[in-house]
């Protein structure tokens, strides 16, 4: 059923109403395929493991991974090889976590600036947007696959088990920031905020 709106107050409440649904939709069935998935089991089933590691096996762990992704970056990324090629760096030049201190630094501009680029995949269709919660004002938007969705829920169940709680169980409540903006252009949420923490309309 739709409600007449009658001045820009109802049609602002209306437009926020209507892009929160969607997106709550959306995310509800990503979430069911994330924790009915292989990797989400795989995830918790490691992280169950992980806890009982001394802190050499940490850091065994952690060069391993951070091998794995300088070289994804270089290969697939163009943002992340031209930065690295940039500043006359390989991925061999990255064997352990301490080396990440050579690595050059990106700025919040930077990423955005880089839009597409950064991907280290051309299948766009496999991809959703997460939004940072832009306390800054400046949002920065995150592409994501399935495989983060399911190792994000993985690592939500396990640290929430810790204190008791089943994340499929136990009911709980999350607010995050969201950028939805007017037809001038403006982010409504931040500019009809009293603060950056509430809504007021």
């Amino acid at each position: 059923a739709f409600r007449t709106v009658n001045n820009q107050k109802d049609i602002i409440e209306e437009f926020i109403i209507t892009a929160v649904k969607d997106s709550w939709l959306n995310a509800m069935k990503i979430e069911s395929e994330s924790l009915q998935s292989l990797r989400f089991n795989i995830r918790t089933n490691f992280l169950k493991k992980a806890i009982n590691l001394d802190s050499n096996q940490i850091e065994k762990y952690q060069n391993k991974i951070l091998k794995r992704l300088i070289n994804l970056a270089y290969e697939k990324s163009k943002y992340y090889r031209s930065l690295m090629d940039d500043n006359n760096l390989r991925p061999l030049d990255f064997n352990s976590i301490k080396d990440l201190r050579n690595f050059p630094i990106s700025t919040k501009d930077d990423l955005k600036n880089a839009g597409k680029d950064i991907l280290t995949t051309s299948k766009l269709n496999n991809l959703t947007i997460r939004t940072t919660g832009g306390s800054t004002g400046n949002p920065l938007n995150v592409y994501a696959n399935s495989a983060f969705y399911a190792k994000d829920k993985a690592n939500t169940f396990f640290y929430v088990s810790h204190f008791g709680h089943n994340i499929l169980k136990s009911k709980s409540v999350r607010i995050y920031g969201e950028s939805i903006k007017d037809e001038n252009g403006d982010q409504i949420l931040y500019k009809l905020a009293s603060n950056k923490r509430r809504l007021e309309i």
